[in-house]
């Protein structure tokens, strides 16, 4: 019987090749098995040269034959599970059992990019080692796009964004383009022949603006896609950029379609800009000028922490309102992003400022922006939730935008559009490659003998007033005043009716209202779209490619749903026929159903129309909102 607590005596044959039986160091073995080694070692240090010799393999061998423990090994190949997704690499028959179901290692698992003719065709944004060490990286159009954080997903960046200051690297996603005329007056007219909103406001020094960038005279058809542009009356941020001179910056998977429509407008000389590398920091959520005063101490003069300070306290400011810093270290350019209410909490991740700078001074400021301002870095699928979480909804490029070229890839299943959805469709930013697959979106089964080419999104104030009006018309008028909702204390039980229905129309205001919905029908001359955001009532999931019904009608398609924390349910966005609707609901008021709901949200109610979404063989019921 062996005695109890004694040590198990170790091997003389699992000990390293050097030492002998008794566990003891032999000089004499050691120094002859590395004599070679020494020798080599002195020559270099005699003759003084610049590198090694070559050394052979017999010298470094052991010439015991042994191979040390597993556990003294170095575990320099393991796999990382959380860094990339599982590969979709089916076994080769010609493995034995053994290696097919061996774990695939870490270089097997990355998403390998595309071939490319050379490696300067690749781009980094500034900051990529720094992403690449928490961030699921994927190369789209040339270049190597943070995705999603390692270690925490979309719902995290949600809650952070009440409490903290959000910041993304959107270098890549918004490539700049130089135009230049002779004029200021012409190059306005040359550039609203493709962009209708663009304007200069000459009286300033800086001005920016966004809209939609269409092809060459064809408006309010054919759209490309969102545009935002810098004017600048005098050369001290961009080189070679003055008065007469503006910067376009669009995502990079149509640049080169923007790029041909300027190209056929004469008078327009333009370039892709390539005098400095234009690049753009994204802060949003909590207090994102306190993160960047914090930042900036220490990076920049007194005076221009100063001059930011007081861009910050000036309660004017509107939204792409801009500043520009002339530093000695460095030049910075400042847009406040105030599109939404900021009264409304779940806004606060849509809210707050771009910075456009150079390269240069782009690592150290980020770095600055994290660890001296305690902001949290997002990728791609965090901003897309971000900005599905507002009030309203911001649609989504190019999921929401289904008139567009890139809208249209967006839905094929093989397009380079696939390895993004299978991101932002994931619940919270997970990523499931062995989840259902993507489905195709037909868009012409949403308005009646028309093909995909010729459909119009209708988008903005202007355009969507007169269906705005129509929605909240359809029922008698309700108070507008704040309701309980603003109670401190917390009810015991949740209210079985969020929304309450609305009073029907008499019977002379429904005639009048049926004729101003069938006249509006009769002026649809193109084949319109309308976005609108859907709230489920009660329990139930949304999900993309989810049919929108009225009654047994169908209406519309669902491009975009997630979980709301701030509504406690699910919401999407979803793309409807402008005549169906209003056929819809002059239908309704004529004969008097009751399909009409009052909803609030952050004390503001509105008129919804009741819908119906069908998820397979399921129903789910919620109300429909109009988003300008």
């Amino acid at each position: 019987m062996k005695a109890a607590g004694r040590k198990k005596h170790t091997s003389w044959k699992n000990l390293p090749s050097f030492f002998d039986v008794s566990g003891s160091v032999s000089v004499a073995t050691f120094g002859a098995r590395r004599l070679p080694e020494i020798k080599a070692l002195w020559s270099q240090v005699e003759q003084q040269k610049t590198q090694l010799p070559s050394i052979s393999a017999k010298a470094l061998e052991s010439g015991g034959g042994k191979t040390s423990s597993r556990h003294l090994r170095r575990r320099t190949t393991r796999r990382i599970r959380h860094r990339f997704p599982t590969a979709e690499k089916p076994p080769s028959e010609s493995q034995c059992r053994k290696a097919r179901r061996r774990r695939l290692h870490m270089r097997e698992c990355e998403p390998t990019p595309p071939p490319a003719s050379d490696e300067s065709s690749i781009h980094w944004i500034a900051n990529h080692i720094w992403h690449a060490k928490r961030f699921h990286m994927c190369h789209l159009w040339n270049w190597r796009v943070p995705l999603l954080h390692t270690n925490r997903g979309a719902k995290a960046a949600l809650r952070l964004a009440q409490e903290r200051t959000l910041v993304q690297e959107a270098t890549w996603c918004q490539r700049p383009i130089h135009c230049t005329c002779s004029d200021v007056p012409l190059l306005a007219q040359c550039l609203q022949r493709v962009i209708p909103s663009f304007s200069i406001q000459s009286s300033r020094d800086v001005h920016v603006g966004s809209g939609v960038v269409h092809e060459v005279d064809s408006f309010p058809k054919r759209a490309l896609g969102p545009i935002r542009w810098i004017w600048m009356r005098q050369e001290k941020f961009f080189k070679g950029v003055d008065n007469t001179s503006v910067v376009l910056l669009v995502h990079p998977c149509i640049q080169q379609s923007v790029l041909r429509e300027l190209e056929s407008i004469a008078g327009l000389k333009l370039c892709i800009y390539t005098e400095q590398k234009l690049c753009c920091l994204r802060l949003r959520g909590f207090q994102p000028d306190v993160c960047i005063a914090k930042a900036s101490k220490g990076l920049f003069s007194l005076d221009s922490q100063n001059e930011v300070d007081a861009f910050f306290s000036d309660t004017s400011l509107s939204h792409l309102d801009a500043t520009q810093l002339n530093d000695a270290n460095a030049d910075l350019l400042i847009v406040k992003d105030a599109t939404h209410d900021n009264s409304v909490t779940c806004n606060l991740g849509v809210l707050g400022f771009d910075i456009y700078c150079s390269a240069g001074i782009a690592k150290s400021f980020f770095q600055a922006l994290v660890l001296s301002g305690g902001a949290a870095p997002i990728g791609l699928t965090e901003w897309s939730h971000l900005l599905q979480e507002a009030h309203p909804p911001v649609p989504v490029f190019p999921g929401d935008w289904p008139d567009t070229p890139a809208g249209v890839e967006y839905w094929q299943t093989d397009g380079v559009w696939s390895t993004v959805r299978r991101y932002w469709e994931g619940g919270s930013g997970r990523v499931n490659l062995c989840g259902p697959p993507l489905r195709s979106v037909q868009w012409a089964e949403l308005i009646d003998d028309v093909e995909s080419e010729d459909v119009v999104v209708v988008r903005g104030a202007d355009f969507g007033k007169p269906f705005e009006d129509a929605l909240a018309a359809s029922g008698s008028a309700y108070n507008t005043h704040e309701t309980s909702q603003n109670n401190s204390r917390r009810p015991r039980r949740s209210s079985s009716r969020p929304f309450v229905s609305t009073s029907k129309l008499s019977v002379e205001d429904a005639k009048a209202f049926v004729a101003s919905c069938n006249a509006l029908i009769q002026s649809l001359t193109l084949p319109a779209l309308l976005l609108c955001h859907i709230t489920v009532f009660g329990k139930g999931v949304l999900g993309p490619n989810d049919k929108v019904f009225v009654g047994q009608g169908q209406l519309g398609i669902i491009t975009s749903a997630s979980f709301s924390p701030a509504r406690g349910q699910f919401h999407g966005i979803a793309i409807i026929g402008a005549s169906r609707f209003l056929s819809h609901v002059a239908e309704a008021v004529s004969s008097g159903s009751n399909a009409f709901a009052v909803r609030e949200c952050d004390g503001k109610r509105s008129i919804q129309l009741g819908v119906s979404v069908r998820r397979g063989d399921q129903f789910v019921f919620g109300t429909l909102a109009l988003i300008l």
